[in-house]
């Protein structure tokens, strides 16, 4: 009997260590697969600043390597907006159900509270062609993303079967993923921020004279390559001192956001605004003839005209109206310097014919 005890002391020592080495293992092992995410959510945004590819590739890199089901990024509108971030960023395992995605009342409560939650055994909202809803109970734990002004903006939320609760460790592990997570998105926004403060004029929020430099030769050389047309606008708004002089600079300012964002609604996608200096606009018509640049001047011309006329700014008896020059590729020039000194002599030709007006090489002509 004695060595049957002594065999059984034996197997329960080697269990225990077995499952110490076990554990050791796992955590290892846990250890190994935050240090291999970490390290590549670094390399990741070491290799872009594109707030949509950051994205992308951290959610590959969730699906290919992070321990759990599914996973579910929540942003809140006005980032997603500055962001132009449309699709929902996300991941199910092929053997979990499709689009797993966290009831809003468990987003709105992280929110509020600012804090981390997880939750045990709760039902989530699937997608019509996954399993039945009534077998889905899942492990939800989920974060807090904030900006570096500490503002909250969104939340990072992980899933896993019920079956297979997380741990304190790994509910620590997700949870330093999810800072890394914001530290990108923080990094992806000042970047863009920046970039944007460089190209866009702060009064009119359109592009500056410093993106319009960058810009017109690229399309230059677009419309040489193609045998197109490109079309310039300068427009300049008449009388301009006198609206800073009648009504103060305030008012001036309320003028060129008024005219900068008619000008944009009345564009084609394709074409470009910017804001070229004082009051004075620039408009490039890529793939546009001089006839279509005239009725798309008229057009914008009239738009102003009506639109002041419905407000109470009056100088001299005479309603803010603008005037325009154009230039055309290849028409009028082939560079740039003649191209934008062809458009600004027929910019000074419809002023000194009373402005208010479109003027461009075929006009002068009649006129003359």
């Amino acid at each position: 009997m004695e060595p049957f005890n002594n065999l059984q002391q034996e197997f329960e020592k080697l269990s225990q260590k077995y499952e110490e080495i076990r554990s050791v293992n796992q955590d290892l092992s846990g250890q190994l697969t935050e240090l291999y995410i970490l390290y590549n959510i670094s390399h990741i945004l070491s290799t872009t600043f594109e707030i949509k590819q950051i994205l992308k590739s951290i959610f590959h890199l969730f699906e290919a390597s992070l321990p759990v089901d599914s996973a579910y990024l929540f942003l809140l509108e006005p980032l997603r907006r500055e962001l132009d971030l449309k699709e929902p960023f996300e991941f199910s395992k092929p053997e979990s159900s499709e689009h797993l995605e966290p009831d809003n009342k468990l987003i709105e409560r992280i929110i509020l509270t600012r804090k981390p939650l997880i939750v045990t055994d709760i039902k989530l909202h699937v997608s019509q062609n996954s399993r039945d809803e009534s077998n889905l109970s899942f492990t939800f734990a989920g974060f807090p993303l904030f900006a570096d002004n500490k503002q909250i903006i969104g939340t990072l939320s992980f899933f896993r079967d019920a079956g297979h609760i997380i741990k304190k460790t790994e509910f620590d592990f997700l949870k330093r993923i999810s800072e890394e997570v914001e530290i990108c998105i923080n990094r992806a926004l000042l970047f863009h921020r920046t970039q944007e403060s460089t190209i866009v004029d702060e009064l009119t929020s359109i592009f500056n004279r410093r993106y319009f430099n960058r810009i017109f030769q690229r399309e230059i050389k677009r419309a040489e390559r193609y045998k197109r047309n490109l079309s310039i606008l300068m427009i300049d708004i008449d009388d301009f001192k006198v609206i800073n002089d009648t009504f103060g600079h305030l008012k001036g300012d309320d003028v060129l956001q008024a005219t900068a964002q008619i000008l944009k609604r009345n564009l084609r996608r394709a074409d470009i605004l910017f804001r070229y200096g004082g009051e004075e606009f620039v408009i490039l018509l890529p793939e546009t003839s001089l006839n279509n640049a005239l009725r798309v001047g008229e057009k914008l011309r009239k738009a102003i005209q009506e639109h002041f006329a419905m407000t109470n700014y009056q100088i001299n008896r005479h309603k803010i109206t603008i005037s325009i020059g154009i230039s055309n590729f290849p028409m009028d020039g082939y560079s740039s310097e003649k191209l934008l000194e062809i458009a600004d002599q027929h910019l000074y030709r419809a002023k000194s014919l009373g402005k208010n007006r479109t003027v461009a090489h075929e006009e002068l002509l009649e006129k003359v």
